[in-house]
């Protein structure tokens, strides 16, 4: 599998190891909003299964991210981030809120 750097340019094993531990590098933006965060991040594949880049979100305080999107350039990485970021204003309620309100409805059934 060809690993490139940010830019696309093909790099070696050792040199990828290197970007991908500093976290300045492969973190291309991260954002909170409320309960959600937002990241994204350089992976430097350019072959199927592995990505380029990849968009996702965690709970805060939760290192557990899924992914939503993958990106083969950085400019179209950053405008997936926007995209996702948007979407994560618009949710008012928040992932938080409405996995308290399942596990409250959830406990309470499994009491009935």
């Amino acid at each position: 599998m060809t690993k490139r750097d940010r830019k696309g340019t093909e790099i070696g094993i050792l040199r990828w190891g290197a970007l991908r531990g500093d976290v300045n590098y492969h973190v291309v933006a991260q954002d909170q909003v409320g309960d959600i965060v937002v990241r994204t991040v350089w992976d430097g594949f350019d072959e199927p299964p592995g990505a380029m880049f990849a968009t996702g979100i965690a709970v805060a305080g939760t290192d557990r991210f899924t992914t939503l999107i993958e990106s083969d350039t950085e400019p179209q990485a950053l405008e997936r981030h926007a995209q996702v970021l948007d979407l994560a204003r618009q949710d008012r309620d928040g992932v938080a809120g409405r996995l308290r309100v399942a596990l409250t409805a959830a406990l309470a059934s499994s009491r009935s």
